[in-house]
């Protein structure tokens, strides 16, 4: 049976949308605002293996990485649509797993002195963007937490570790081009406390 039968219902044309178990709600609701944010990291990440798919920077390893990240944030999504989560499927082994791998990752990276600037190739440029979308998505989940109530076990924690990862692998596709700023605050002699 399909899962959509209509693309358009016209619902929402005066500004409310429904979540799970229809409740309905403003979309400028903050469930439905970090529900978007959320959606929009996706298709980012879902931007970043296209765009790699020409030029290669990433490794096979890196891809099903991702491609396991895509699925995590569509559970992600489908939570926090849903009035009440007991059990998540985000779960700690989820969580350790991202640690894990951005662990393994920056020890292979040159020690960082001082902050990135975005950029270099093509794709570390768009994981520096997937990284900023994740950490919208990490601060709006926090705002719906603080206000309305939203709380499910390990999304703030998976967000924040996800966002460290995808900013070490834009530092692994990037070692050649990498620019650090220019910091004019922190005399050269000193360690910059990043």
């Amino acid at each position: 049976m399909p899962r959509l039968t209509k693309i358009f219902t016209k619902r929402g044309d005066t500004g409310f949308t429904s979540l799970s178990g229809n409740t309905v709600v403003s979309k400028s609701n903050a469930t439905v605002c970090v529900i978007g944010d959320i959606d929009e990291l996706n298709s980012y990440i879902g931007f970043v293996l296209a765009v790699d798919d020409m030029f290669k920077e990433l490794s096979t390893a890196s891809i099903n990485i991702l491609k396991k990240i895509q699925q995590k944030l569509f559970d992600i999504g489908g939570e926090l649509s849903l009035p009440s989560v007991q059990n998540s499927k985000i779960t700690q082994d989820d969580i350790n797993e991202l640690q894990t791998i951005l662990e393994i990752l920056n020890e292979q990276l040159p020690p960082l002195k001082e902050f990135i600037i975005p950029g270099g190739n093509l794709t570390s440029a768009n994981l520096h963007i997937a990284r900023t979308v994740c950490r919208r998505a990490e601060r709006q989940l926090v705002h719906a937490n603080n206000t309305i109530g939203v709380s499910v076990p390990n999304h703030v924690t998976y967000l924040n570790r996800l966002s460290d990862f995808l900013f070490v692998l834009a530092r692994t596709c990037n070692t050649k081009d990498e620019i650090q700023w220019n910091n004019p605050y922190t005399s050269r002699s000193q360690e910059p406390d990043c």
